[in-house]
């Protein structure tokens, strides 16, 4: 087993907790597993596997009901217990390196409600507001919602997850020539740092264009039962 790929399981791990808490839901970490019993937050899983075993953990077996899990070694199969393929992706990791970059957008780590608002809002475009991020997580200081603004308007951003031995970065939108900057951004966050995530195509191709080489594949099950 490739150990970057542990390292960017927990620390993705860490960032749907955070969430999930923010939501006032129950959630825990067990050895090889972070599990929410509890109902999810929109776009964010259950679970979130840390090893890879592939015997299903009793904390899942157990589980019933609506359930998401993100499988970060594609190693279960957990279509006995009812659960289907919702989608595979790749891990991705980028050693601790400079980046180029050549924007003159304006980078900075949010600070307050109203302008966490205005990310959430330019981070689902056109799609209807979610109220997915609460203000709570402004409070978290190993994570960071990280904008690019151009006139006051965010037209860029990501989300930024520092742990011991990695930075997370999801949560990427705005134009493909603000990628870099946005990098440079997390990197800022957690100097010295490798930087980790996971991507589908085609991000997955822009990600590997600005030095991220893939790790390996992990999947993610959904079970809906109604």
């Amino acid at each position: 087993m490739d150990e970057r790929i542990a390292l960017a399981a927990r620390n993705n791990a860490e960032w749907c907790d955070a969430v999930t808490r923010s939501w006032g839901e129950p959630c825990r970490f067990e050895a090889e597993l972070w599990i929410n019993p509890g109902e999810a937050p929109p776009f964010y899983p259950n679970a979130v596997t840390l090893g890879p075993g592939e015997q299903v953990p009793p904390a899942i077996a157990a589980a019933r009901g609506d359930f998401a899990i993100k499988d970060s070694f594609a190693a279960l199969d957990l279509s006995p217990h009812g659960y289907e393929p919702l989608f595979d992706a790749t891990w991705i990791w980028r050693d601790p390196q400079p980046v180029q970059q050549s924007d003159s957008a304006r980078w900075r780590v949010l600070r307050d409600a109203a302008s966490l608002a205005r990310w959430e809002e330019a981070w689902r475009g056109d799609e209807p507001p979610l109220d997915l991020f609460r203000p709570s997580l402004l409070d978290e200081p190993g994570h960071a919602f990280i904008a690019a603004e151009v006139g006051g308007r965010i037209v860029a951003g990501c989300v930024a997850s520092r742990s011991a031995a990695v930075v997370g970065l999801s949560n990427l939108f705005g134009p493909d020539d603000l990628a870099a900057g946005c990098l440079a951004a997390v990197q800022d966050f957690a100097p010295g740092l490798p930087v980790a995530g996971y991507d589908q195509e085609p991000a997955l191709a822009l990600m590997k264009s600005l030095g991220f080489q893939e790790l390996g594949p992990l999947r993610v099950w959904l079970r809906a039962t109604g």
